[in-house]
């Protein structure tokens, strides 16, 4: 295993190695020359990486496990480092608990330093709990604990400029805080104030599932009375105007992401080729998929060989996936094709919107666009997750439901609609095929056509003929009226 160096982090962009040996010529005291040795830092797993700035990773170091912030910036490491450090003795100032510093090493040629801090094992995150918090006591108490950690910082002036789910982390029946970097304050122990508060609040509860919203009130009223901000001049429902406006921003942030490279997903823009995918499938498998997904659709157990698509159930790694191909199906469609995403992309964007808003739907893993001269679109592949279970019309001509079932179903889709109004997403296409109900969740299928509107005018069509095409999944059925009564809220007009 080669020995790295800051010079080399800078040059390594999101391509980073695990394991990764680092072997710095550190002074731990920070005065320069004086008492400078060698230090072998080896990252076995990396949590965390910005390229050219910094990154996080599991570590043994001194013969104990160790989480590694290694900054690099070539003019800015020594902020970066600075600033991390004031906000963790902000934090344990405070009387917040954070993971204990083992050790703070800074390189004594002057191009980066690390932060050690103990590894806290069988901790969890909020962000790990994300896709199931509240659905118990145990969870419900975590996102309490969180929201009173939230309003003691606030208490003593405090709070995250970049609060994320991420950085609340569970151990030991406690709530440990992280990234000391971006702890803000107004005026140290002097309680923040009002509005940087809820505005603070509002973010945190914008990146849980939008059926979380169902829990600020009780959380709100905690936090109030944790700050004495009962005779606050605030209400619920202008919370949650808050919490919804933050959402947006973050689903306008998170959208614009979703083609280029990040921690969860790898990118690459060549002249014959778009291609993005989940971090987590990457193989040597799943390389030689991308290199003829073809093959794999002629192996797969095909479910549609349409003009316009074909679709197969494929294993990769032995995991089974849905991959479709988006077929040309004549000349002037490939022209038209040319100049306009392909359904692969909007399938992989819309998918990914849908996750964040915490709506069921089968999850992407892959979008290829095979591409002329970079710019110009020909055939699209889109991998997903397969989701189990059959459509909701074979669970009803097979009659694999009670009349109970089906008013939990009818009460998903209620769910649904209102998510949708609130966020202005039409479907498209909501014939009762694309909609799997399996483990007490409605998942929903073939995005391509799916839409997040600006507008509220050209929303309110198109939601319309959704409900309209929902309606008629049932006509003649002895659930129309279940389904009419999941519209009664959102139909315009009743037919």
């Amino acid at each position: 295993m080669a020995n790295f160096t800051f010079k080399d982090l800078n040059l390594m962009g999101r391509s980073i190695p695990v394991p990764l040996r680092l072997l710095v010529e550190a002074d731990s005291a920070g005065t320069g020359q004086n008492g400078v040795s060698s230090k072998e830092i080896v990252i076995e797993k990396l949590f965390r990486v910005i390229p050219g700035r910094r990154i996080v990773g599991l570590c043994e170091y001194k013969g104990r496990q160790a989480v590694a912030k290694i900054f690099f910036h070539p003019r800015y490491w020594k902020r970066h480092l600075k600033r991390e450090m004031r906000g963790n003795g902000l934090l344990a100032d405070a009387g917040q608990s954070i993971p204990r510093s083992v050790e703070t090493l800074r390189s004594a040629k002057h191009n980066g330093g690390i932060l050690l801090t103990e590894f806290l094992v069988g901790s969890v995150t909020l962000e790990d709990s994300r896709s199931d918090i509240l659905t118990g006591e145990t969870d419900f108490n975590l996102v309490t604990s969180a929201v009173a950690s939230i309003a003691s910082c606030h208490n003593r002036g405090l709070w995250q400029n970049d609060i994320h789910l991420g950085n609340f982390l569970f151990f030991q029946n406690n709530i440990f805080l992280l990234d000391g970097g971006a702890i803000k304050f107004e005026k140290i122990d002097s309680p923040l104030s009002q509005t940087r508060s809820l505005e603070n609040l509002a973010v945190f509860f914008a990146q849980f599932p939008v059926w979380h919203d169902r829990n600020i009130d009780q959380l709100l009223s905690e936090y109030l009375m944790l700050r004495d901000g009962k005779g606050w001049a605030t209400d619920e429902g202008s919370f949650f105007k808050m919490v919804r406006h933050a959402r947006t921003k973050r689903l306008d942030i998170y959208a614009r992401k979703l083609f280029r490279p990040t921690s969860a997903h790898a990118f690459s823009h060549s002249m014959s080729r778009l291609l993005v995918y989940d971090r987590v499938v990457a193989s040597a498998n799943f390389d030689a998929f991308i290199v003829n997904p073809d093959s794999y659709l002629e192996k797969g157990k095909l479910i549609k060989d349409g003009n316009s698509s074909t679709v197969a159930s494929i294993a990769i790694d032995g995991k089974n996936y849905i991959l479709k191909r988006y077929n040309i199906k004549s000349f002037q469609h490939g022209i038209k094709r040319l100049f306009t995403p392909s359904r692969a992309y909007k399938s992989w964007r819309a998918g990914l919107i849908l996750e964040m808003l915490g709506i069921g739907t089968a999850h992407p893993i892959m979008c290829l666009e095979q591409r002329v001269f970079w710019f110009f679109r020909r055939r699209a592949y889109f991998l997903s997750e397969e989701v189990s279970g059959d459509h909701l019309i074979a669970d009803y001509e097979n009659e694999t439901k009670t009349t109970e079932q089906w008013e939990v179903v009818f009460s998903a889709f209620r769910n649904l609609f209102s998510v949708m109004k609130e966020y202005k997403i039409s479907h498209g296409d909501m014939k009762a095929t694309n909609f799997i109900f399996s483990n007490r969740q409605l998942y929903i299928l073939d995005l391509d056509s799916l839409k997040q509107h600006k507008s509220d005018g050209s929303f309110a069509e198109k939601f319309d003929k959704d409900l309209d095409r929902f309606r008629k999944n049932w006509l003649a059925t002895n659930l129309e009226k279940q389904a009419a009564g999941a519209m009664a809220d959102f139909m315009s007009k009743q037919g």
